[in-house]
């Protein structure tokens, strides 16, 4: 029976230590992070994140040209000091210099993933709409109160 059990919670005891959560790393991504991103626009979004348990939930801001909006993160998700997110809206086209009404038929999809490190993220945000797809790279750093 021993000789079983050992190798059984020596393998139960390094699976358990591969896995941790923000808990024992440390990381809160709760608060308000201003968002750049690469290429750097003049506009730089507003994210507000707030982690409930294992819970990431928040908005973040879009310039859509003649209004702000503010649009609910979805899927939020904080595993150590690896975050992701998605959000969605209609999506938004200019003709002949002329920013176009939201097409309600044609939604964007952007797939957030980063790190954070004490008071910064840097990562990746895949880009997906009618248009077709890209990946750019997006940093936030944590607003001072």
């Amino acid at each position: 029976m021993k000789q079983i059990l050992i190798p059984m919670l020596a393998a139960f005891l390094a699976v358990a230590s591969l896995t941790t959560d923000a808990a024992e790393t440390g990381v809160n991504p709760t608060g308000t992070w201003k968002v750049t991103q690469v290429p750097k626009s003049s506009y730089e979004p507003i994210l507000k994140l707030k982690l409930e348990g294992d819970k990431l939930t928040g908005t973040i801001t879009r310039n859509t040209g003649s209004k702000i909006e503010v649009l609910p993160i979805e899927d939020g998700k904080l595993k150590g000091s690896e975050i992701s997110f998605d959000i969605h809206f209609f999506s938004q086209v200019f003709k002949n210099g002329v920013l176009q009404p939201a097409n309600t038929n044609a939604m964007s999809h952007w797939k957030f993933q980063g790190t954070i490190e004490s008071d910064d993220i840097k990562g990746k945000v895949e880009k997906e709409s009618s248009a077709g797809s890209r990946t750019q790279d997006w940093e936030a750093r944590r607003a001072k109160a």
